[in-house]
């Protein structure tokens, strides 16, 4: 996709914001580095205006095949470029660049997204606090204590006004699901699931596949482990459709990126029995492909569906046109307008209020 095609939808979608009073939310955003390629204390407090309708190489690829592929090959080869885009990209965020990318896109709304040890949702609270910004709460689930845990949030909760808690299975290393994971890992996100539930929590989880840079910042101390596969969609639910995550805990659950970050082989039919069986499970279109939307549309319903655009080596405006271009496309039966207010801001006020 180019330039000239997200300017003539943005403008499509300014009408309809317009006619109908439709807030854009974006969901998914991740104002800093959470790779650890860039620490937090060392980001630095410039910003230099820049063209946001201007597209990354994996945006001229529609976030496609070619694109996953290419983005493995990439990290595997060229290591050393993929941590200069990382580092130029974070070195130097303030909040106003935030808020210009989100102008230009048409965002009204936008979550900040913590993954700590990574980056701790102190830090995206305090250096992200416009009135149009909301940041979710992160946990460090290994390091821890379990007595520790409801105080931790529960502070979170009354400090920060979090809606929603951020958690990362591939970065963090444990599996969604607490029995899958060794016995005090399990009654901590147990623990976690229940505190979630009682404070009207959401959770998002990423979804997929991960790949990651050679070059973690060495002020990350500790052997601090990742996982490569842990947020693949079937560790969250089996074919059969058995989930003790899902069933269990009457949080409403966003995996994002369509639950196939990296994947080039989507199953959709995990996602289909997981949109049919469990009213409390979205899944978001964080770094989507306009056509693995188009599929997912016209196999489960607008309303279990959610806008994200994810790092800021993403475009807002890109994912928000690949979006509009995969409705387009869709032949679900459902009305185009009502599937664009879903996706862009009544799904996300069901489970939350903003």
């Amino acid at each position: 996709m180019n330039k000239q095609r997200v300017i003539s939808i943005l403008s499509k979608i300014s009408e309809i914001k317009k006619n109908t009073g439709l807030r854009v939310i974006d969901t998914h955003v991740h104002p800093l580095d959470v790779m650890g390629v860039v620490h937090y204390t060392d980001i630095k407090n410039e910003y230099a205006k820049m063209d946001y309708l201007i597209p990354s190489i994996l945006e001229k690829f529609n976030y496609g095949e070619t694109a996953k592929i290419g983005s493995r090959a990439f990290f595997k080869f060229f290591p050393k470029q993929v941590n200069n885009i990382i580092k130029t990209t974070y070195e130097s965020i303030v909040e106003r660049r935030i808020l210009d990318e989100m102008d230009i896109a048409l965002i009204d709304t936008a979550v900040m997204l913590p993954v700590a040890p990574w980056l701790p949702s102190k830090i995206v609270a305090e250096k992200f606090s416009s009135t149009r910004l909301i940041t979710l709460g992160s946990i460090d689930i290994h390091s821890i204590k379990l007595e520790e845990i409801d105080n931790f949030l529960k502070n979170l909760v009354e400090k920060y006004k979090i809606k929603g808690i951020k958690l990362h299975p591939n970065l963090q290393n444990f599996r969604p699901q607490p029995s899958h994971n060794p016995k005090d890992l399990g009654e901590k996100l147990h623990c976690l699931y229940k505190f979630a539930e009682k404070e009207h929590l959401y959770i998002l989880f990423h979804g997929g596949i991960s790949f990651y840079t050679d070059f973690t910042d060495p002020k990350y101390q500790g052997n601090i482990s990742r996982s490569r596969v842990n947020a693949v969609l079937k560790n969250f639910c089996d074919n059969n459709g058995k989930s003790e995550l899902f069933k269990n805990y009457n949080i409403p659950i966003v995996i994002a990126h369509l639950g196939h970050y990296g994947i080039v082989n989507p199953d959709y039919k995990l996602i289909n029995t997981i949109a049919k069986k469990f009213n409390n499970v979205y899944f978001d279109t964080a770094g989507v492909s306009p056509s693995f939307i188009k599929n997912v549309l016209n196999i489960i319903p607008s309303q279990k569906i959610i806008f994200g655009s994810d790092a800021l080596y993403n475009r807002m405006s890109y994912n928000l046109a690949f979006l509009y271009s995969a409705v387009e496309d869709v032949k679900n039966g459902e009305n185009k307008e009502d599937i664009i207010s879903n996706i862009l801001q009544r799904n996300f006020l069901s489970i939350t209020s903003v």
